[in-house]
C-alpha cells in the first residue's frame, strides 16, 4: 500500500515575556499571537513550587495538561495578590478565590499535537507497548495483568518516580480481579533505585514515542482509571490526555486503559474504526474491576492484519491532516473569552 510522506514541524513551546521558566510543553502555543508584555505563561505550574520567577506586575496564565489541578497549590497562588488565570479542561471547583480566575477550555492538551514523527510506517517490531510514568495502584496492577496475559509480546516501562500506591490498595485490586476471572497477577519489575527515573519519566510522557511507533498496539495507561472520588461535575467521566493521542499520532492502535467512554470520546473527535479491531464493549462497563477483566480478555485476542493497518493509517491521517484545525475550531470561542478576560484586567 503506497503512503504519501508527511513531515510535521515540531514546536518547542513558548517562553512567556519576562518569564524565567521555559515552557517545555507546547500547550501555550495556543496563546501565541495576542499576548502582551503583561502576561506570563506557566505550564503545569503545580509542579514548580518555587514561583519566585513570577513578576509581581504580570498576569499569569496557568495551563494544565495531563494531570489534575492541584487545588491546594492554587490557594497558595491566590495569596500572591496578582491575577492568575487557570486554564483547565476541568470545571470551576466553586472555591471563593480573590485573585484566581478559572477558565474551562476543552482540548487544552495542545502538547499532544506536536509529536515528532515521520511518514507512516507499518514495519513494526513490537506487538504491544505500555509506557507507565507515575505508578498508581491501578496502573501497577493493570500492567501486572498485561504482563501475565501478553508475556514477551509486551514491551513496557514502569518507573518509580512519584510512586503513588499502597500495598493495601494494590492487594485489594489484585484479589478482586482474580476473584472474578481466571487471570493471575504477575508483579512488574520496578526498579527502586533508578538514577535515571526522573529523566526517563519526563521523556516517556512528552517525547518518548519510539516504543509506541514501533508497536502495533499501545496499551494506553491513562491518568485515571477510576473517578478518584472526585465530584462528577468537576472531573469528567472520560479523562483523555496526550497519552491516548500519542499512538494515534504515530500510527499505532490505542488500547484504552482508563475511565469509561474512551473510544466513544475519540470517535466524537473524528477518529474511527476502533470497534473493527477490539471489542469496545468493555469500555462502557462502569464497574472498574469487571472492566479491567474484560479488557484482559480482549487484548489476548488482538491480531496484526490489514484491517488494523487501515484503521491505524486512517487515524494517523486524521491526526496529521485535520485534528489540529478541529481542535483550534473547538477552542476558538473559549480563546476569545480568555482574550476578553485578559484585556479587562
Amino acid at each position: 500500500m503506497n503512503r504519501p510522506e508527511q513531515q510535521i514541524s515540531v514546536h518547542q513551546g513558548y517562553k512567556g515575556p519576562g518569564s524565567d521558566l521555559y515552557c517545555k510543553l507546547p500547550s501555550s502555543e495556543v496563546f501565541k499571537g495576542w499576548l502582551d508584555s503583561r502576561v506570563d505563561i506557566a505550564t503545569n505550574l503545580c509542579w514548580d513550587t518555587d514561583t519566585k520567577w513570577i513578576r509581581p506586575d504580570s498576569i499569569i496564565i496557568c495551563t494544565y495538561a495531563g494531570e489534575y489541578v492541584d487545588l491546594d497549590f492554587i490557594k497558595k497562588l491566590d495569596q500572591r495578590n496578582q491575577p492568575i488565570i487557570v486554564v483547565s479542561p476541568l470545571s470551576d471547583p466553586g472555591i471563593n478565590y480573590n485573585n484566581i480566575i478559572w477558565h474551562q477550555m476543552d482540548f487544552v492538551h495542545y502538547d499532544s499535537l506536536f509529536f515528532k514523527h515521520n511518514k507512516f510506517n507499518w514495519e513494526k517490531n513490537l506487538k504491544f507497548s505500555c509506557l507507565n510514568r507515575i505508578v498508581r495502584s491501578w496502573k501497577y496492577v493493570g500492567l501486572g495483568f498485561f504482563i501475565s496475559v501478553l508475556g514477551d509480546n509486551l514491551s513496557y516501562t514502569c518507573h518509580n518516580y512519584d510512586f503513588d500506591q499502597s500495598d493495601e490498595d494494590t492487594n485489594y485490586i489484585i484479589n478482586k480481579i482474580e476473584s472474578i476471572s481466571n487471570f493471575v497477577f504477575k508483579k512488574p519489575a520496578i526498579q527502586n533505585n533508578n538514577e535515571n527515573a526522573y529523566e526517563l519519566t519526563f521523556t516517556d510522557q512528552w517525547q518518548y514515542v519510539e516504543p509506541v511507533k514501533n508497536s502495533y498496539y499501545n496499551i494506553t495507561s491513562e491518568s485515571f482509571f477510576q473517578r478518584q472520588g472526585l465530584d462528577t461535575d468537576y472531573m469528567p467521566a472520560t479523562y483523555i490526555t496526550e497519552k491516548t493521542l500519542k499512538p494515534l499520532a504515530v500510527g499505532s492502535f490505542p488500547v484504552h486503559f482508563g475511565q469509561t467512554g474512551g473510544y466513544e470520546t475519540l470517535t466524537q473527535w473524528g477518529f474511527t474504526g476502533f470497534d473493527t479491531i477490539i471489542d469496545t464493549s468493555y469500555d462502557s462497563i462502569n464497574d472498574d474491576y469487571e472492566r479491567l477483566a474484560q479488557l484482559l480478555v480482549s487484548i489476548g485476542k488482538l491480531q496484526e492484519n490489514s484491517t488494523l493497518e487501515d484503521v491505524c493509517y486512517q487515524n494517523y491521517r486524521w491526526f496529521n491532516d485535520n485534528f489540529y484545525d478541529y481542535v483550534r475550531a473547538k477552542n476558538k470561542p473559549r480563546i476569545q473569552q480568555l482574550k476578553e478576560i485578559v484585556n479587562n484586567l
